[in-house]
């Protein structure tokens, strides 16, 4: 009999959701037969608790409660989730420093989120650069989601030999558990078309230049209609805005969904749309927008070029709501091109991206790594 690995991993415990909340659901329930997952939570617990003191009182309480585990119990392998920003490279530099000192060898650190202006911050600090090595540098395995990101990290000094390039997953669940790319149902298409932007409420990922782009287009034409999926902490001023210009008509709410009613919002969508210049890495969400066959719209950030790379429309760089007004009226007067990208975006996904070719992969790493 194979015995069952044993795997801390971290994750944030967020009401909000997010890519590493997503991805590390998925990645459980792939390898819930052969690996034994032990969550750690970081970060704050509730929306109450925000700001500068608290982040460093809870941070100390993680890494206390860190020190505690490991020597009350022995795992595997230990992977962390971090990004690469201020914030995470603190925080989760602390936790790689605490496995240092305690002799643990068996880590993984999985880098999601990409900040480029924190990466020149790093270059230009040499305290910064040796602070990194002495941390991130250390682990037996650093994943990131971009050759880009692997050439950066080697720039500052870290061994080439440890960093792989990977990529986070999509659950089955968004193509109601299909994984041959032919048997998916016909894209729906609507009378009005459907703009779908599903991620976690931050301002960072143009939201407001979103609706005010939308705004724009209602006005000259009223055969679109916006979905907002997720939740995040400007939610109640988006809502509003809306209220605010009378655009509920035009503008659906819907939260945070799973499984079957987030499946059939992929479904019936004509396009997804991400206007982000937010940090980041490879959104969950794409990849889920990619596997029901969705074309996509987005800026050209984190790991979205290396992900797509000619299979989607770009948003200019530098956000605005006429940017995007402009990319929306582009690309929705070509629908036989629209769906050829959804087609060619199922394709890559389901024979990328999905959780049980990821999952296996993970596998092969946990098994590198303890063995």
């Amino acid at each position: 009999m194979v015995e069952t690995k044993k795997v801390l991993i971290f994750m944030p415990m967020s009401n909000w959701g997010g890519g590493v909340v997503e991805y590390v659901a998925s990645l459980k329930s792939t390898l819930n037969q052969s690996i034994k997952f032990e969550d750690f939570y970081i970060g704050r617990r509730t929306a109450k608790l925000a700001g500068a003191f608290s982040a460093v009182l809870t941070t100390l309480s993680d890494v206390l409660r860190l020190i505690r585990k490991l020597i009350n119990s022995k795992y595997d392998v230990v992977h962390i989730n971090p990004s690469f920003d201020k914030r995470s490279l603190v925080r989760d530099g602390l936790f790689l420093l605490v496995l240092r000192l305690m002799r643990v060898k068996q880590s993984l650190v999985f880098i999601h989120g990409w900040n480029n202006s924190e990466l020149i911050k790093v270059k230009r600090s040499k305290l910064r650069t040796f602070l990194l090595n002495q941390t991130f540098g250390k682990a037996a395995v650093v994943s990131v989601l971009a050759e880009d990101f692997k050439r950066e990290l080697v720039s500052l000094g870290i061994d080439r030999e440890k960093i792989i390039v990977s990529t986070t997953m999509y659950n089955n669940e968004v193509t109601n558990n299909q994984t041959d790319s032919n048997e998916l149902s016909p894209r729906l298409y609507n009378d009005k078309f459907k703009i779908l932007f599903m991620s976690r409420f931050v301002k960072e990922k143009g939201l407001f230049e979103l609706l005010e782009a939308f705004e724009q287009i209602i006005a000259e034409n009223t055969d679109y209609e916006l979905i907002l999926a997720g939740d995040g902490p400007i939610r109640t001023e988006i809502e509003h805005w809306i209220s605010a210009h009378n655009m509920s008509e035009y503008i659906d709410l819907t939260g945070y969904l799973h499984g079957e009613k987030k499946a059939q919002l992929l479904q019936s969508s004509d396009l997804f749309i991400l206007p982000t210049y937010h940090g980041e890495g490879c959104p969950v969400a794409i990849l889920e927008a990619m596997a029901a066959g969705l074309p996509i719209l987005a800026t050209p950030v984190g790991a979205i070029p290396e992900l797509l790379q000619c299979t989607y429309q770009q948003i200019p760089k530098h956000v605005s709501a006429s940017n995007i007004k402009a990319s929306i009226l582009r690309v929705s007067q070509d629908r036989i091109r629209l769906k050829q990208l959804g087609e060619m975006n199922k394709e890559r996904a389901t024979e990328n991206y999905s959780a049980p070719i990821v999952g296996r992969k993970m596998k092969q790493i946990y098994d590198q790594l303890s063995a």
